[in-house]
């Protein structure tokens, strides 16, 4: 993740209004931390790709539950958005047409 400012969000704020799809961001400010890219939301929440040994895979995630330590980064190009997609629909067994 590249060098970014850490969004100051107040807690009546929607976090969603700063994420879109392929938007990157961490949990934590120290080491551990997590690192994920927002993908979308369905009925059981948002959904967010982390990579994971190497491919990325496709979690639901409480983005909201992580508002006091989430910091928002950059947006992935198109490419990189799609390079994405392609890994995870791999690494779940799935053939893309």
């Amino acid at each position: 993740m590249s060098p970014e400012k850490k969004h100051s969000i107040k807690h009546d704020t929607d976090i969603h209004l700063l994420m879109e799809r392929g938007r990157r961001f961490r949990v934590g400010p120290q080491e551990p931390r997590w690192e994920a890219v927002f993908w979308g939301e369905d009925a059981d929440g948002d959904i967010v790709a982390h990579q994971e040994k190497g491919h990325w895979r496709f979690v639901h995630f409480n983005i909201q539950k992580a508002i006091d330590q989430l910091v928002v980064g950059d947006l992935m190009s198109v490419s990189e958005i799609h390079t994405l997609e392609q890994d995870a629909i791999q690494s779940m067994g799935i053939r893309a047409d």
